[in-house]
């Protein structure tokens, strides 16, 4: 079992459009569960299965730069704890979309949450991270947003201004 502590560097956004090619990069489907969330929303501990890749994964803090610790499970030690998420959970197709140095990472939703698209970029500096220009085809940058967290999105379901937006866009 694999245990990598790092700090995460990304930065969130809503999108404008769909990129017309996104289909043809690498994807996976990704459950992720929750089992505890501090009432704070800023530490939790989270279970994803992504693709055939199994993890539970502690992260602390709230924004760009988060601390996150990140352990391999079986499938059997997944299987077992999954169970003690229920009610707290998001589906989701994530695309990896290469863009110059960056990988875009576009997460189409599902279930409860259909209809809401996001990006998110990861960075292995901060600078790297304030430097970053968004393409035209990103929105609303939503990395602040804790109502954007997974965590609230798999507790609280999508935002009131999110669903309004996405009732004018027309879901996928």
């Amino acid at each position: 079992m694999g245990h990598k502590p790092h700090k995460e560097i990304e930065r969130k956004f809503l999108i404008k459009k769909l990129p017309k090619n996104f289909r043809k990069f690498p994807k996976n489907s990704v459950w992720q569960g929750y089992i505890v969330i501090m009432p704070d929303m800023k530490s939790f501990v989270r279970l994803r299965r992504e693709g055939g890749l199994y993890s539970q994964t502690i992260k602390r803090g709230s924004g760009k730069i988060r601390d996150e610790y990140e352990i391999t499970l079986t499938p059997a030690q997944f299987k077992s704890l999954w169970l003690t998420t229920e009610g707290r959970r998001v589906r989701k197709t994530r695309y990896y979309i290469k863009s110059g140095k960056e990988t875009i990472i576009l997460d189409i939703f599902h279930g409860p949450l259909k209809g809401l698209i996001m990006v998110e970029v990861e960075f292995r500096t901060e600078k790297e991270c304030d430097a970053f220009i968004p393409p035209k085809w990103f929105g609303k940058e939503v990395t602040e947003d804790r109502r954007y967290s997974n965590q609230s999105l798999a507790t609280n379901g999508l935002p009131t201004s999110a669903s309004e937006n996405l009732t004018k866009r027309g879901a996928l």
